[in-house]
């Protein structure tokens, strides 16, 4: 008798042993699975509409202070000596326009400076959406876009999205107080000062409030940034790119649209071996993984062309 009650009192201990365990599984695999849940939810912040108006408005800044900048001086057809502020000005502009603004004279017209303008300040702009961080370098952002770039290739969109959703949230942490925006502002007024030097730029016409200005460009770094959270933090859905055709790319009109001729024309031509002079305002491309038939598919629309000045053949004209 003694012997069956210590058998059945092992079995009972044997079987409330098998329950924990399997109630701690349970517990580790409910937490699991919630954890995945949430690492894969597709749930947006921030609406694909909401990004495009994002974009005009940037576009709509960056057009309202070139115009400001342009219009408060005046222009004398002879240039000093400017070679470091012209190897400035074409780090972010390009050699085509960089050359073009400082040999043509703005006397009589100065939409080309505005033009000039306009392309530094969406370079700027750009650059700050693309950035994983604005403090880190041109290296170390070009590393973990290739990383992503890899992630988004082999595998799923929610994986890849959330991994970059992650990253970009948690780099932030990474440094202390530094004020990237400020920095940033401090070298888009240099560049746009080093324009106005190349471009024969003299008295002001009126006198200009430079403390508004870097206002209106502080502006622009700062709603960047905002774009650079919204698509890199705040959808997971799909995936955004900023377009910015670079000096000397083809002319691709998928996702590119001529300026308006800059007031001289009311239609530019448009020929298939154009080239591009410079950027002027930024164009929105959309992309994301899909499954197809078992397969993942990459599925792309270009939700805003890029607007670009054209550099027309022969002998680098910039209108035929």
């Amino acid at each position: 008798m003694r012997k069956a009650v210590e058998e059945t009192s092992r079995e009972l201990e044997h079987v409330r042993t098998a329950h924990n365990n399997t109630k701690t599984l349970l517990a580790t695999r409910t937490a699991e699975l919630r954890d995945a849940q949430a690492y894969l939810t597709k749930t947006d912040a921030v609406s694909n509409a909401d990004v495009q108006r994002m974009i005009e408005g940037l576009n709509a800044q960056i057009f309202q202070l070139s115009a400001l900048v342009a219009d408060s001086f005046t222009y004398s057809p002879r240039r000093p000596l400017v070679a470091k502020p012209r190897q400035n000005v074409g780090r972010w502009l390009g050699t085509p326009i960089t050359d073009f603004i400082y040999s043509y004279p703005h006397s009589d017209d100065n939409i080309w400076v505005q033009l000039a303008l306009q392309t530094a300040s969406a370079a700027f702009a750009s650059r700050s959406i693309g950035a994983w961080d604005l403090r880190f370098n041109a290296a170390q952002n070009r590393l973990l876009t290739e990383i992503h770039k890899h992630l988004f290739n082999g595998e799923t969109q929610a994986i890849s999205a959330r991994w970059r959703v992650l990253s970009r949230r948690y780099i932030k942490q990474l440094h202390g107080d530094y004020d990237a925006e400020s920095d940033a502002t401090e070298k888009l007024v240099n560049v746009l000062k080093d324009i106005l030097l190349i471009s024969g730029a003299r008295e002001p016409m009126t006198s200009i409030d430079w403390l508004k200005i870097c206002n209106k460009a502080k502006n622009i770094i700062t709603e960047s940034v905002k774009v650079q959270k919204a698509i890199g933090e705040d959808i997971a859905s799909t995936n955004f790119q900023v377009v910015r055709p670079l000096a000397g790319d083809s002319f691709d009109t998928g996702c590119m649209a001529d300026v308006e001729d800059c007031g001289r024309r009311k239609k530019p031509r448009v020929m298939e071996d154009e080239t591009v002079v410079c950027t002027t305002e930024l164009g929105l491309r959309r992309f994301e993984k899909t499954e197809e038939g078992g397969r993942l598919v990459t599925k792309s629309a270009t939700l805003l062309k890029a607007k670009v000045v054209l550099l027309l053949p022969p002998g680098g004209a910039v209108w035929a």
